[in-house]
């Protein structure tokens, strides 16, 4: 096998089947195991193993659900290949994709390769999405962040369509898998990464889609709320001057009562209607969104504390109380 091909998946096998399929349609799949864990989804999975075992390397497995990074690192501990391929179970890619991980990483295990993997317009209902909402909905439109697609920076490490070599993956010990909650797992196996000598590199060729189930205002509440939890988590485990979570969550910034969220919600969707191309209509989003992300921290502080005790690699949290 030249390539491991890992998903994890829960409660999603519509999404899932349409990711499989995609594959299927890939040049070279042949050459690829395809390993999907199960993280202890209450529907039954077993027919779509039965419809892929005979068309694609394919390899099934559930688990207890613990959350994506134990699903992972039960994935890649299956694995064969010396390549590995993080994808999403609602990820669907393009024509050249897998060549296009395979040819970047083939010569160097210090490379991790990161595809495109932009929001489908219907992940919107079918609406066209204002651009303040897709500045904040969509985080993998990242080409205009980008500095130096050679070495992008652990800031970039989203495991939605990225590979790897799987032996340094195991020897800088896989996902923390402390990180139940959505965000951040991705940013902590990347920073660890890059401190091991890895170098991420962006391929814009290595091309897929996020075929997101539709995205509300209340979907995007509750995840920056659940990233502003593990935002901090990640901050209280390194606590070190050079990560920049400053840029997440602003400091000296509170979330605010909680009236005043749903204050401002009402005035974003009203806004939303009569002026969706406003600038006062991006200020709202954003204020809305360092908002939740700032409940998250403070709940994230409430976990895991101000002040802690970590070994040097950041192994070590204060016990939540």
């Amino acid at each position: 096998m030249r390539a491991s091909i890992v998903i994890t998946t829960f409660e999603r096998p519509l999404s899932l089947s349409r990711c499989l399929e995609a594959l299927h349609r890939q040049k070279g799949i042949e050459e690829a195991e395809v390993i999907v864990v199960d993280d202890g989804s209450e529907g039954e999975f077993k027919a779509i193993a039965r419809i892929w075992k005979p068309r694609l390397n394919f390899q099934f497995f559930k688990i207890p659900h613990r959350g994506r990074s134990a699903a992972r690192n039960r994935a890649v501990r299956e694995a064969s290949a010396r390549r590995i391929i993080f994808l999403g179970d609602d990820v669907m890619v393009r024509p050249g994709w897998l060549d296009r991980h395979l040819v970047c990483g083939q010569d160097d295990r210090s490379l991790a390769v990161l595809g495109p993997c932009p929001l489908d317009s219907k992940s919107f209902n079918g609406k066209p999405p204002s651009a303040a909402f897709l500045r904040f909905a969509d985080p993998a439109r990242i080409e205009h962040l980008i500095k130096d697609r050679e070495n992008m920076g652990f800031a970039f490490f989203a495991t939605g369509n990225l590979s790897m070599d799987r032996s340094l993956f195991q020897e800088i010990g896989g996902f923390d898998e402390r990180f139940t909650r959505y965000g951040w797992e991705d940013i902590d196996l990347g920073y660890r990464f890059e401190r091991a000598g890895g170098r991420l590199i962006y391929d814009d060729r290595a091309k897929a889609l996020h075929a997101h189930p539709a995205m509300s205002h209340g979907d995007l509440w509750d995840r920056e709320l659940s990233a502003g939890i593990t935002a901090y988590q990640f901050w209280s485990k390194w606590q070190t001057e050079e990560l920049t979570y400053m840029k997440f969550w602003r400091e000296g910034d509170r979330p605010g009562p909680a009236w005043r969220r749903a204050v401002g919600r009402a005035a974003l969707g009203f806004t939303e209607r009569v002026a969706p191309n406003s600038a006062v209509l991006d200020s709202l989003y954003e204020r809305l969104v360092y908002s939740y992300r700032h409940a998250g921290v403070a709940e994230g502080r409430r976990l895991y504390g101000d002040s802690m005790q970590r070994t040097a690699d950041g192994a070590a949290w204060k016990e939540a109380t």
